[in-house]
């Protein structure tokens, strides 16, 4: 898992700690239930979604209905689970990437020496393999005080790579900010 310094679960530490609970697939279908008109969903949260045993079982149900779905990952589990994203039918995917290079990944959002990088390959490959424009693949960047100045190389990485949008977002500290502004 990645332990990104903005995160909140890193602002407290030792208050998250294993607090992992998925969504099952029997309360995914009942909070359907109070949104009988709902036409998107996203996939997001307190965690990474793609580590839900259930998530592209959910997808489906959810799909069952005239719905657009999405999920915001943070793309470490891309090459894993690259199968079941392109049959899953989803409207898009955005990856939180928040960096550029391996090395400043590292130090914002953990992992090791591959985790950028495969993280990049599993960008590419859905850039290459998805049916036609779908889903649309989204870049997502904080940006951090380290990272505004380098907003034009961004845009250009986001070109190369051949995202179809970029998403770059303010910073909205939950503890001591001056850390990792």
């Amino acid at each position: 898992t990645l332990s990104c310094k903005w995160c909140l679960r890193q602002s407290e530490p030792g208050k998250y700690v294993n607090q992992r609970s998925d969504m099952s697939f029997e309360l995914a279908k009942r909070i359907l239930e109070y949104f009988p008109k709902a036409t998107r969903l996203s996939l997001a949260g307190f965690g990474e979604p793609l580590m839900v045993e259930d998530l592209f079982k959910i997808i489906a149900e959810f799909k069952k209905r005239p719905m657009r779905t999405s999920i915001i990952t943070n793309g470490t589990l891309l090459l894993d689970r690259i199968h079941d994203i392109l049959h899953a039918e989803l409207s898009s995917i955005s990856v939180s990437i928040n960096s550029i290079d391996s090395i400043d990944y590292k130090l914002t959002c953990g992992g090791n020496e591959n985790t950028f990088d495969n993280v990049i390959k599993g960008v590419q490959l859905l850039a290459e393999k998805r049916r036609s424009a779908t889903p649309s693949l989204f870049l997502s960047f904080v940006l951090t005080r380290n990272l505004f100045h380098r907003a034009p190389e961004i845009i250009k990485f986001a070109e190369d790579i051949k995202v179809d949008r970029l998403d770059l977002h303010n910073l909205i500290p939950h503890n001591d900010y001056n850390n990792y502004a």
